[in-house]
């Protein structure tokens, strides 16, 4: 089980800023060799609600407290990158983000996520999460609502461009792009390619910026000289956000 707390800063960039920022901060980037030599790898999320699709509807209000389950998977089908799979609750308690999630094969995930008996022994550390897991299915009425596919280029920002002291702990940087969806077939693969739906523009990414304390202040000044301002944007909300029913709601 892993749990970690940090903050972490969205933005939508066009392809212009993107540039930009690569030009600004491109020499402090080091690739996350976790994802290949390159950085660059698939992710493919399976995304839970209730019937009600509470989870989406707090997300649309913003509340402070809120979470959401899916199941994750890494895994390219080339093999460079091996194939694993995560359980996953995220949390945003007081609106702070909280993930909690252990390591488990992609049949024993997409089990547990149906209420299932783990069909491999729980660690003692993932116990609590199961059991949490557990309610959100059976008391919750918890199910498979979207797939998400994305392609992700990772780096640490250990640096910034003119400051000779390291930053006190690196920064972790995303960009997505190809950010796809779908509403059928909810059994997730690694590198998953059955998606025909894109939820940005052309040539638009979203960058992720995560880390421990204030964002650098070079950095925050670089964004907004580039007007590039935050946003909650959230991949599954947006991807509901397209179902009639939704938009009618919302109109």
């Amino acid at each position: 089980m892993e749990i970690s707390e940090r903050f972490e800063f969205k933005f939508v960039l066009g392809q212009d800023q993107s540039e930009a920022f690569l030009r600004a901060f491109g020499s402090c980037l080091r690739p996350d060799t976790q994802g290949g030599p390159s950085g660059v790898y698939p992710v493919v999320s399976l995304y839970y609600d209730t019937p009600d699709m509470d989870c989406y509807w707090e997300a649309w209000r913003r509340l402070p407290s809120r979470r959401k389950l899916r199941v994750r998977v890494y895994g390219s089908k080339d093999g460079t990158i091996s194939p694993s799979a995560f359980l996953e609750i995220k949390c945003k308690i007081d609106g702070k983000g909280v993930k909690h999630r252990f390591q488990t094969d992609l049949s024993n995930a997409l089990g547990l996520a149906s209420g299932q008996a783990s069909a491999t022994p729980v660690p003692r550390e993932a116990v609590q999460v199961v059991e949490q897991v557990r309610r959100m299915v059976h008391i919750e009425r918890f199910e498979p609502r979207c797939v998400v596919r994305y392609r992700r280029t990772a780096f640490a920002m250990a640096s910034l461009p003119d400051e000779r002291a390291p930053l006190e702990e690196p920064l972790r940087i995303t960009f997505d792009d190809a950010v796809q969806h779908r509403f059928e077939l909810l059994v997730p693969e690694p590198d998953d390619s059955r998606f025909s739906t894109s939820l940005l523009a052309e040539g638009q990414r979203i960058l992720e910026i995560k880390g421990h304390g204030a964002m650098p202040y070079s950095l925050s000044t670089f964004l907004g000289r580039q007007q590039i301002q935050p946003t909650s944007f959230s991949k599954y909300c947006h991807a509901l956000g397209s179902l009639p029913e939704i938009a009618a709601t919302l109109s």
